[in-house]
């Protein structure tokens, strides 16, 4: 039986089962959880329960006289809400609602007829009921759908994985195909907000349930087999491993203990296969009057989609299935990736996709290989070779490097080929920055300009978007304009792009 969600301080692997199904939402930016709700005095459960029901508003309803018991069922289908689609059996988060119930973890069952969401709420005290929840009280956590997940054993005959020195692990055709035919389609065996606390959870999740459910240890091991980002640079390796100390921390609140290296390294392993393989997709339904109050932008693995690496000559394209909104239904293969063929395949053929922006591929050969390599920061890479950066090698301020607010660090030049409306998406995990948000790496700026030497620039390059302070003299690349990725792999040299799979 799970323990209560009141006994703080654990051991992170200790926990696992009171962490992934019975804590509290985490309503802080970072950190697993913010203890308003967990470091409290315990209530009896017969008590807690009716102070629950008391404080209950209008529009949310307890089912007290209904338990629902979890059965084994197929989850192709998505089932969609007024402005939402979730797959049944998604952990889902109230917020909007009484103290005692705000972010209460609960599992998605089906949409009501009254245009509410039926949810159960995970937590022991609540005995398995469930309660029919206005869709904007609702925030979206994660989904394992183990029966998704592919085994590289299990490819069919028409397509085989393949390891490459230049590219690393990948997929090939082993017989003809013609152009525009469907290689195959696939759902997504995982999804999670853009949230390293849920991606965490629904990793602790698969671990805790792989022993005694042999499809949630089949997710487990797909992705597992997924690559861990070995493209990263400096800086956003520093990022992860300070999300994932943070997420440790969080999670063994109250110890005295000293951090553990080992399982801190382990969850930034899973983080990084997290960004390295996501597929941006949408769980809204977007227009012009609701956009303001649409959900956020979530994110699909896959087994053998997450597989495909990049090219300017692609050989296959996807597409990611969703229907239009049909509240109340349940609507197969909603969300599903189709790989097509964009030309005729040959055996031995590799199945690459491009990365980029569509009109990337019409862009002149130079311009297309500066999106990728990052020239800016690769003139940087030769002239340390040479030990001399000044500015007569790079071109301030026309490439002044800029930090957007996910963190990620790209050069102005570059970020001006894809600006949009004031808007720019981090090309690495493609969240969402306005030019207010977006600041100078001044410690890059002065290596490059030649304040301090080359051998300093990737040291310069890990720190995080919150340690810089802009100075107020510096207006003028404070007001530079921005846009795309200039950050791939400047220092080692390294004109890949194996693990920049954040779509």
């Amino acid at each position: 039986m799970l323990r209560s969600t009141w006994n703080c301080g654990n051991g992170l692997m200790a926990t696992i089962q009171n962490t992934v199904t019975s804590h509290p939402r985490t309503w802080a930016h970072s950190g697993w959880n913010s203890h308003r709700n967990r470091c409290r005095r315990p209530y009896s459960k017969h008590v807690l329960l009716k102070v629950v029901v008391a404080s209950l508003p209008s529009f949310l309803t307890l089912q007290t006289g209904q338990r629902h018991h979890r059965g084994r069922s197929v989850r192709a289908r998505a089932i969609h809400g007024l402005r939402m689609r979730l797959p049944p059996g998604a952990t889902v988060y109230l917020t909007g609602v009484a103290q005692e119930l705000e972010g209460e973890p609960c599992e998605v069952l089906s949409f009501d007829r009254s245009g509410r969401w039926l949810v159960r709420f995970l937590h022991p005290r609540f005995r398995d009921r469930t309660a029919l929840v206005p869709e904007q009280c609702l925030l979206f956590g994660y989904c394992i759908q183990p029966e998704h997940a592919t085994s590289p054993a299990s490819l069919s005959t028409s397509i085989a994985l393949v390891d490459t020195p230049r590219a690393g692990r990948g997929l090939e055709v082993v017989e003809p195909m013609a152009a525009g035919s469907s290689l195959f389609k696939e759902m997504p065996f995982l999804l999670t907000a853009n949230d390293v606390n849920e991606v965490c959870r629904a990793h602790l999740k698969m671990r805790a349930a792989a022993g005694k459910d042999d499809s949630q240890g089949k997710a487990l091991e797909a992705f597992a087999s997924l690559s861990a980002g070995d493209g990263f640079d400096a800086q956003a390796l520093a990022r992860v491993q300070a999300q994932a100390s943070e997420v440790w921390q969080a999670m063994n609140f109250g110890r005295s203990e000293q951090p553990d290296a080992a399982q801190i390294r382990n969850l930034a392993e899973v983080l990084l296969r997290w960004e390295a393989n996501r597929f941006l997709q949408k769980q809204s339904s977007m227009d012009t009057l609701s956009e303001s109050r649409a959900e956020p932008d979530l994110y699909a693995v896959f087994s053998l989609v997450s597989l495909l690496n990049h090219s300017c000559a692609p050989t296959v394209r996807l597409h990611q299935v969703f229907q239009p909104l049909q509240p109340g239904s349940q609507v197969p293969d909603d969300g599903a990736c189709v790989i097509q063929a964009v030309r005729d395949l040959r055996p031995g053929d590799a199945l690459v996709v491009n990365y980029g922006m569509p009109e990337l591929l019409q862009w002149p050969v130079e311009q297309r290989r500066e999106f990728q390599t990052s020239i800016c920061f690769e003139t940087m890479a030769s002239a340390a070779s040479a030990r001399a950066v000044g500015l007569q090698d790079y071109a301030l301020p026309s490439r002044v490097p800029q930090v957007l607010n996910c963190g990620h660090t790209f050069c102005s030049s570059c970020l001006e080929q894809v600006a949009n409306a004031g808007k720019f998406r981090c090309p690495t995990c493609r969240e969402e920055s306005s030019a207010t948000e977006i600041r100078v790496n001044f410690a890059l700026r002065d290596a490059l300009v030649g304040k301090e030497s080359p051998s300093t620039v990737a040291a310069a390059r890990i720190i995080e978007a919150e340690a810089i302070d802009p100075p107020t003299e510096d207006e003028e690349a404070v007001t530079l304009r921005y846009s795309a990725n200039c950050e791939v792999k400047a220092v080692t040299g390294d004109d890949t792009l194996e693990g920049k799979k954040k779509l």
